[in-house]
C-alpha cells in the first residue's frame, strides 16, 4: 500500500479502525456500502456482469492486491484490484454507466478505486448479494 493512499484515507475518514472493514456489493442496485467496525462509511457506484458473465454471489476474502494488473484475457487495465476470488473475479477501477457492463468483476469509480483499495486490507469481507 502507498503511503499516500493510506495518508488519504486517513484524512478522509478520521480516527478509522482498518482492521475490521468489509464491503457489501448489491448486484441489483449496482451500488456498494464500505463499512468500517459495522458502520457505513462510504457508499458508490458498482457495475457488476453483463450477461453470459456473472458475478458471483455470496460471501469472500480479498486474496490479493494490486495497484495495477493487467488482464490476459481482456487485456485491460485494472487499477487498484482487490481479487477475492483467485485470479478471476476482482473489485477494481473502470468505467460504472450505472447497468452491469463487465465480465465478472467488480468495477468501481476511478475516483473511489484508491480509497477502497486503502481501506480493504487482504482478508477483509466481500459480500455480493
Amino acid at each position: 500500500m502507498k503511503m499516500k493512499h493510506f495518508l488519504l484515507a486517513a484524512c478522509l475518514l478520521p480516527a478509522i479502525s482498518l482492521a475490521n472493514s468489509q464491503i457489501v456489493i448489491d448486484k441489483s442496485s449496482q451500488s456498494y456500502r464500505l463499512f468500517v467496525d459495522g458502520q457505513v462509511v462510504k457508499t458508490g457506484k458498482v457495475s457488476t456482469s453483463k450477461r453470459g458473465h456473472p458475478t458471483p454471489s455470496g460471501s469472500f476474502k480479498i486474496r490479493s492486491k494490486f495497484q495495477m494488473v493487467r488482464s490476459k484475457k481482456y487485456r485491460a487495465l485494472m487499477p487498484n484490484a482487490m481479487f477475492f476470488i483467485g485470479t478471476k473475479y476482482a473489485i477494481h477501477a473502470g468505467w460504472v454507466p450505472g447497468y452491469p457492463v463487465s465480465h465478472g468483476c467488480i468495477r468501481v469509480p476511478r475516483s473511489d478505486s484508491p480509497q477502497l483499495f486503502s481501506i480493504l486490507p487482504v482478508g477483509s469481507t466481500v459480500i455480493i448479494k
